[in-house]
């Protein structure tokens, strides 16, 4: 499948950084108000907007896992950015929680967090990477070509082990339920894995809509909205005959809704902000060059091991 029309045109590296920090400090301040904005409705469950709340929390969570398995860099550098990444994203919801909430958050609601981030980041990038493998596209910035993300040197080696380090560092000091992630009761495990599932749905199309038919306008936020649309009543009536009928059924309704909508229109922005930044998605060729006659008599070549540098 071809793209449809040009790449953008090559953006300016600090108009690049803008977009790109802009984008990172908006989640960061989203996570730390979303206690508050949620406490606002005096804990009724279901309220109006606390789908959309949702729903522009897994969006963070979609990005991360994107950056992991279609970013560009080595693969040994980006997994650990993406584990502190999420790991900032519990730090931030968890400082917000402190200062609006009246008493602290029990342990299972911070290990129901932890579980949701780490799993749904977890199968969107394994997701994501099976869409790499399959259609071979990756993040590439404009104006540059792709590069092997399995080959590291030693510097990548050092920035990721120091990656770990900060991540370790911010767990250590603000804590993290990592070891009763795996407690988890079988009702939600279902929930979770469906999400999942539905993620992925949502993920894939929000991805073409952005990078590959991405003159289709504004065909594509029709595209889209059917999809979520879709996605919602599946949803539902799946949690209905699994879970068992919810106390009010238009309010259930109406919170999937919100939830499916926000997180796949607000991944769409976030992926054309993307794309403003003069990011695209390249097919990069995998396959090995083919030998050829006249190097038959010339001795075998060796690749270079990971920790020099290519000359």
């Amino acid at each position: 499948m071809q793209e449809i029309g040009g790449g953008p045109p090559v953006v300016p590296w600090k108009r690049r950084w803008t977009l790109l920090v802009a984008l990172v400090l908006a989640f960061a301040a989203f996570n730390f108000i979303m206690t508050g904005l949620w406490h606002l409705s005096d804990g009724r469950e279901m309220a109006f907007p606390h789908g959309a709340y949702v729903g522009l929390f897994v969006v963070q969570i979609d990005l991360v896992a994107f950056w992991t398995a279609l970013g560009t860099g080595r693969i040994i550098v980006r997994l650990p950015w993406a584990l502190l990444a999420i790991t900032l994203a519990y730090v931030m919801h968890q400082s917000g929680a402190k200062v609006f909430l009246r008493y602290d958050v029990s342990l299972d609601q911070q290990m129901l967090l932890a579980a949701i981030l780490l799993f749904g980041w977890l199968a969107a990038t394994l997701g994501l990477a099976a869409y790499r493998v399959v259609t071979r596209r990756c993040l590439v910035l404009q104006g540059t070509t792709a590069e092997s993300s399995r080959k590291f040197y030693l510097h990548h080696l050092i920035v990721g082990t120091a990656l770990c380090s900060m991540t370790l560092a911010v767990l250590n000091a603000f804590g993290y339920p990592v070891t009763r992630v795996r407690h988890v009761e079988p009702q939600l495990l279902f929930a979770l894995c469906f999400a999942a599932a539905i993620n992925l749905v949502t993920i894939v199309p929000a991805t073409a809509l952005a990078f590959r038919l991405w003159k289709i306008w504004p065909s594509r936020w029709f595209v889209l909205a059917g999809i979520c649309g879709v996605l919602t009543l599946v949803e539902m009536f799946t949690f209905c005959a699994v879970l068992g009928m919810p106390p009010s059924f238009p309010r259930a309704l109406v919170f999937l809704a919100l939830a499916n909508f926000g997180q796949g229109f607000g991944l769409l922005g976030a992926l054309l902000l993307l794309r403003t930044a003069g990011y695209q998605l390249q097919t990069v060729d995998g396959l090995r060059k083919e030998i050829k006659p006249t190097d038959e008599a010339q001795p075998a070549t060796v690749d270079a091991d990971p920790w020099t540098d290519d000359d």
